[in-house]
Parts: C-alpha cells; sequence; structure tokens
C-alpha cells in the first residue's frame, strides 16, 4: 500500500510538472533588469563626468577656454556673469543621480581656477526645489580640487535622499572682493562608493587615452572628439563594403581648384617620407571636376562608391556660406550618407573675414551644428588665418595662395588623425 501511494504521488508530480511546462510553452524569458547609464562601463564607480572637451559639452553660461585648462585635457569652462557673482550651469544628461543610491555615498568633485579666494556654492536641481553646498576656495590662480558629498546638500526643507533624480547643477563662485573676476571649471566628475581620488589611478589611464584622441581648434586647428571617434569607428566597421584606407577624396570649394589641392596634399603628404595617401579630385560621371555646396550634396555619394574612399574632405568657398546661408540644412543627407557608405567626411568650414559677414557666420554656425550632430571632424579655417586676416584673401575674398597653404597643413593633419584613429587597434 506504502507503494502504491508513492507511485501515486510521483505520478501526481509528473502531471503538475507536465501542466507547468504547457502553461509557460512559448512565453519568452523575463528581460534582464536594464543596467544603469554609465559614461565610463569599465568603471561602474563613476556616475557622471564632465571634461568640456566636446563641442556638446553640458556647460551653460560660460564658454569652454583653452586659457586655464588642468591636464591632461585640452579645454576647461570659463564661468560667465551673474550679477557679481561668476555662474555656470550644466545638464546631467542620462545620468539618474541619486536614483536608489545612498547620497552619502555619492561623491562630487571638480577641479577649479580663480583669480581670487572666495566661496563656492554648488547647486543640484531635484524636482522638490534646489539642494546646495557651500565649500571655500583654499588658493588662488591655481588649479585645486574640490570634494563634497551630495548628501551634504540640503535645502530649508529639503535635503538629498535616495530616490530623488537630479537634473542639472550649477557652480557660483562669490570672490573675496565681490567683484568680478576669472573663474575656471575642469573635470567634474560624480562617484559611487569611492572618493574620486581613488579611481584616479585606472580613471588617469582613460583621460589620458581621452586627450589623445581629442583635437580642439584652438590648439589643432580641427575639431576631434571621443565621441565622435566611437561613432566613426561603429559607422565604419558596420558598414557591408570595405573602404580603401589612406584614400582621400577631395571636394574643393570650386571645381578648378581640385587639382591644385590634390597636388598640394599630397605633396605634404610626402613629407619627411611618403605615408601612403592617396588624394583624388573628385569628378563628375563625365569626369569633369566638380566643387562647392551643390556638388557635394549631389556627387559625394558618386565619388566614395567610384573610389571606395574611406575619408571625404570637403571644402567650403566664401561664396557657399553667402549663397547657401539659409540652406545649409540640406547638408545633412549628404553627411549621413557618407557616414552609412563608412566614409568620414570632413568638413573644411570657410571663413567669415570679410564679404557678407552675417550671411558666413550664419552658414558656418549652422553647419557646425550639423558636424556636431553628427559627430563629424571638421576644420576652421579662421583659424588657419588668424595671424594674417586681411592679408590673407585674394580679390574674390576667397584665401589666398599663402592662406591656402596654411589651411592644407591642417587639414592633412586632420586627414592622418582620423586615419590613425579608425585604425587604431
Amino acid at each position: 500500500m506504502l507503494k502504491g501511494t508513492g507511485e501515486a504521488r510521483a505520478a501526481v508530480l509528473a502531471l503538475c510538472a507536465a501542466f507547468t511546462a504547457l502553461s509557460v510553452a512559448g512565453e519568452p524569458p523575463p528581460e534582464p533588469p536594464e543596467k544603469p547609464w554609465r559614461p565610463f562601463p569599465e568603471i561602474a564607480e563613476i556616475l557622471w563626468y564632465e571634461g568640456f572637451e566636446s563641442p556638446t559639452h553640458s556647460g551653460g553660461n560660460g564658454a569652454p577656454s583653452e586659457e586655464q585648462t588642468a591636464p591632461p585635457g585640452h579645454r576647461s569652462f570659463k564661468l560667465g556673469m551673474k550679477e557679481k557673482n561668476m555662474h555656470m550651469t550644466g545638464s546631467l544628461g542620462k545620468a539618474k543621480i541619486p536614483g536608489p543610491l545612498d547620497p552619502n555615498l555619492v561623491f562630487v568633485q571638480f577641479m577649479i581656477w580663480s583669480d581670487e579666494l572666495g566661496k563656492i556654492t554648488t547647486t543640484f536641481n531635484e524636482t522638490s526645489g534646489e539642494l546646495q553646498n557651500v565649500e571655500m576656495i583654499s588658493k588662488a590662480k591655481a588649479w585645486v580640487p574640490v570634494v563634497m558629498k551630495l548628501g551634504d546638500h540640503r535645502s530649508p526643507k529639503n535635503r538629498a535622499k535616495a530616490g530623488q533624480v537630479c537634473s542639472g547643477y550649477s557652480i557660483t563662485v562669490t570672490s573675496r572682493s565681490n567683484a568680478a573676476c576669472n573663474v575656471y571649471v575642469d573635470d567634474i566628475i560624480i562617484t559611487y562608493g569611492a572618493k574620486p581620488e581613488f579611481l584616479m589611478p585606472r580613471f588617469g589611464n582613460i583621460l589620458k587615452q581621452l586627450a589623445e584622441i581629442t583635437r580642439t581648434v584652438g590648439k589643432d586647428g580641427f575639431n576631434y572628439t571621443p565621441q565622435g571617434n566611437d561613432m566613426l569607428r561603429a559607422a565604419a566597421k558596420a558598414s557591408p563594403r570595405k573602404r580603401k584606407p589612406k584614400t582621400i577624396v577631395v571636394l574643393p570649394g570650386a571645381p578648378a581648384d581640385g587639382e591644385a589641392l590634390v597636388k598640394a596634399l599630397t605633396a605634404a603628404a610626402s613629407k619627411p617620407k611618403p605615408q601612403g595617401f592617396t588624394f583624388i579630385a573628385a569628378t563628375a560621371p563625365d569626369g569633369t571636376p566638380v566643387g562647392g555646396f551643390e556638388d557635394a550634396q549631389t556627387l559625394l555619394s558618386y565619388n566614395l562608391q567610384k573610389y571606395e574612399a574611406e575619408v571625404a574632405l570637403i571644402f567650403f568657398s566664401n561664396a557657399d556660406a553667402t549663397k547657401f546661408s539659409r540652406l545649409f540644412e540640406s547638408a545633412q543627407g549628404f553627411l549621413l550618407r557618407a557616414l552609412d557608405m563608412g566614409a568620414v567626411p570632413i568638413l573644411c568650414l570657410p571663413h567669415s573675414a570679410a564679404g557678407d559677414k552675417a550671411k558666413a557666420d550664419s552658414f558656418i554656425g549652422g553647419m557646425l551644428r550639423l558636424a556636431n550632430e553628427a559627430s563629424v571632424p571638421w576644420i576652421d579655417a579662421n583659424a588657419a588665418i588668424a595671424k594674417q586676416q586681411a592679408n590673407a584673401l585674394d580679390g574674390n575674398n576667397e584665401l589666398n595662395a599663402a592662406a591656402m597653404e596654411a589651411l592644407l597643413a591642417i587639414a592633412f593633419n586632420a586627414v592622418k588623425h582620423v586615419d590613425a584613429q579608425l585604425h587604431k587597434k
């Protein structure tokens, strides 16, 4: 009887198991919980970071500056004025701080340089109001760290606590003299569970790598960012058609300039010895030379496909800027098509030193926005002629031979840098 009871029990259990299996058959497994966003996944303790190297930095009420920089970066952020104080604002973007984390274990650190000693008020904007903390500048005319906990921030009716999400921040400096002074901020970092100083051996290596990738107009004449580098490498990898390394299509600002630009760039690529680059002037299907904004729209993809070029060096003239000052939005199409083909477009923007400056500035500003949104590199002709200005132009308000030589030196450095980053292992 016991044996029969055991057999019956086993049968019931088997039926239950079969029923359970049938009831869940075909149902997808539950989705794993989404991992929280981190700016550097390899260092999970870092919740957010801003070094002001990217054109799409978070800073507001001020401007990026190369006057004072905290190594290894190229730029810091110079605070603007607000009443008698120096003040900046910023967004925390995708970060959810503190979110479920204990704010007493969330550390905030930044570097600051100020003409004068004074008071620093940091503010985090939370849905129920502002949370503030006050620190003092420990030394004037030197880069010094400021470290605090998010849990130190409070208001008369509120304090930092788990469950909140801060959308933005601000930093306000009140000088001891209550007068305006020069204040720069750099390397804002928010961490959890460890003070930033304890993460610096690992994070310092990342910052060094980012600095090696980054190029800025002020120091290099062209712009290239780590974020753009990641996107360009991913686009090249995703393209089904592999392109020829070191092959560059050159689309000049005017059709007649193509061969001269190719000749000058080829000569630059041969010093001090040949570096393997091939520059090709863009053409129409019938072989005639092309150039200018309109030809970039219609013939860039054709040339990238024909020559299987990995890079397109696209020059815009001052005449382009004047004619297309309000039509620059259409450039987004040929930029995205080039990226979809696995190629890197490098934009060489025109100068605004003469002619219709308002139209030129409108065109340049619009193209800058498109380039930064697409994360593509760009070259600033104004930087190339900064020391020449009035002596840099010909009778048509285009760059003369000497100015073009300076611009092409920057362009070739941009091409070399893009090539090195695309093929870095």
